[in-house]
């Protein structure tokens, strides 16, 4: 496999940039709205667009804006989650059901507990992980069982053993 080169990864950094910013442009022009989309639906994809910045900068051994753009997609990662299961968060009351909103699944929930581990900042694994929760129809199936057991295990982890 070809390895990237620093001009490739930053066009990929500047592509993520330009969809966050195309993303916030179609917020406010009623996009959302007129398509009939979930807000947590946009929070889940900004996230994913400052993951993707945080990757690009991590190879091209940016460790402080990595971080910095890891910060920013954990906390839009976690957003769907505050906006279910925070009752303080300003997004509540456009809030969907968990079931319905399509942004909190396992691998969602499980890429948002590995983010937040590779990021191991403990405030801000305190501060979200009481809101990172799986929809109660996972939490009983008994096919899912392994993956909501390493979910499981992820947030006592992260919390540093304390649970709410």
């Amino acid at each position: 496999m070809k390895q990237p080169t620093a001009e490739q990864i930053q066009e990929w950094i500047d592509d993520a940039h330009d969809d966050i910013e195309s993303q916030k442009r179609r917020l406010k022009e009623g996009f959302r709205e007129k398509h009939n989309l979930t807000l947590e639906r946009f929070f889940r994809a900004r996230g994913l667009y400052y993951r993707d910045m945080a990757l690009g900068h991590a190879m091209l051994g940016d460790r402080p804006q990595a971080k910095e753009a890891l910060t920013e997609s954990i906390r839009y990662l976690a957003l769907p989650y505050r906006m279910a299961y925070d009752e303080a968060c300003e997004y509540r009351d456009q809030a969907v059901p968990p079931e319905k909103s399509g942004t909190i699944g396992i691998p969602q929930t499980n890429s948002l507990l590995l983010a937040m581990a590779a990021l191991d900042n403990d405030e801000i694994n305190a501060e979200l992980i009481p809101f990172v929760q799986l929809a109660e129809r996972y939490e009983k199936d008994q096919e899912l069982m392994e993956m909501v057991q390493t979910i499981r295990a992820l947030q006592v982890m992260l919390s540093r053993g304390r649970t709410a």
